[in-house]
């Protein structure tokens, strides 16, 4: 299981887990990730290398600046917007995240050892590193139009998203502490097919009933449209261990006296012991709008059927893990084009205890190195 599996539109990390590049993508120019070259002893080489990378650095611009009017288009379209002009384009304002420089909580406090760690250490760090950005948060106002700040991040990722146009970017990117300015690409589910896993019954035979492979004591946060909790199959088998339970669960969404809830979610059953609609900010955990996807991929992780056959009952990857019902796609949008609801749902997950994050999504856009969503991931699995 010391693994990390990703696919772009199916992906399931397993957090804890170092593979090396596995979060490698397109360089990104705003990452400034480039690689210095090596000396050389004439002058003309010099040139020649130098030559080379100012024309490296005018053809990642170009590609940075389609990418971001691809994503900012299909964000006006998400909206309704059918026809969109170049001048429309450049200065409607769209979702935005910007990263900063200072490193996020998560490098000094790390993800909690157990499920009984008091999370006030990490959401001290956290607050600190939010509390830093507030200078670069009033000039980047300035920049864009007193828009307001929609969210702040400080423990996975540390930025905070709000609404630019591409010619506000360029000159929010000009500021010193910014690392990156990245439009939020607009995802979609992906489709789902149980037949499409790897031979799972015959991993299952060679293991025999070895505890890990069924899923106990781990858990998957499942980033989808919504989990029905009152399917007969999503349960856990008697006498198998659990990793949290409903005492945790209420502790880490109301807090204590020694440590701060994340105050949102609620606690429902052993199998699904939490859920959350990230995307409507409301407890209406069940989906109405994309043909039970969450559900489907729920299943195909950790359905538990008894006396399976495929038909009345089912049997998962994992069927003793428990699940985290993180509604990411609500029940009144088409899309998710807001990187809020994402880098929230992924944070709470690991302060949760996560083992896993399944995203049975995706978009038709290039994914960079340093989009928020896939620097929060490579954080919380390092």
């Amino acid at each position: 299981m010391n693994k990390v599996y990703v696919k772009f539109l199916f992906a399931s990390i397993l957090l804890g887990s170092v593979l090396p590049n596995t979060f490698t993508a397109i360089e990104s120019v705003r990452a400034n990730e480039h690689v210095a070259p090596k000396s050389s002893s004439t002058g003309n080489d010099l040139s020649s290398v130098d030559a080379l990378q100012k024309e490296k650095k005018k053809s990642d611009e170009a590609r940075v600046k389609k990418e971001d009017e691809e994503r900012a288009k299909a964000q006006l379209q998400t909206s309704g917007k059918k026809t969109i002009s170049q001048l429309a384009l450049r200065t409607t304002p769209v979702n935005i995240f910007v990263q900063l420089k200072e490193q996020a909580a998560i490098k000094k406090v790390g993800r909690p050892k157990t499920q009984r760690q008091h999370l006030s250490r990490i959401k001290e760090e956290e607050d600190k590193v939010v509390g830093h950005q507030t200078a670069v948060k009033e000039r980047v106002l300035k920049l864009n139009k007193n828009r307001k700040i929609k969210a702040s991040f400080g423990y996975l990722v540390n930025g905070f998203t709000t609404t630019a146009s591409l010619d506000e970017i360029q000159k929010i990117e000009q500021l010193p502490e910014v690392e990156s300015v990245s439009v939020d690409k607009v995802f979609t589910l992906s489709d789902t097919n149980a037949n499409d896993l790897s031979d799972i019954g015959g991993a299952w035979q060679e293991t025999g009933t070895h505890a890990a492979v069924r899923g106990e004591n781990m858990v998957v946060a499942v980033l989808d449209s919504g989990i029905d909790i009152r399917h007969k199959d999503l349960r856990i088998s008697e006498g198998v261990s659990k990793k949290i339970d409903k005492n945790f669960v209420e502790t880490v969404i109301h807090g204590s006296e020694t440590e701060e809830g994340i105050h949102r979610g609620e606690f429902l059953n052993e199998k699904v012991p939490f859920a959350y609609n990230y995307a409507d900010r409301d407890n209406v955990y069940l989906d109405t709008a994309y043909d039970h996807h969450g559900q489907h991929v729920a299943g195909i992780i950790a359905a538990n059927g008894v006396n399976p056959d495929n038909h009345d009952s089912v049997v998962g990857v994992a069927p003793e893990a428990q699940l985290l019902d993180m509604k990411v796609f609500g029940n009144h949008s088409k899309g998710l084009d807001d990187m809020t609801t994402v880098i929230d749902a992924i944070e709470d997950s690991v302060k949760l205890g996560a083992d896993v994050l399944n995203m049975s999504f995706g978009a038709s856009m290039v994914a960079e190195c340093n989009d928020p969503e896939q620097v929060a991931i490579k954080n919380a699995a390092e």
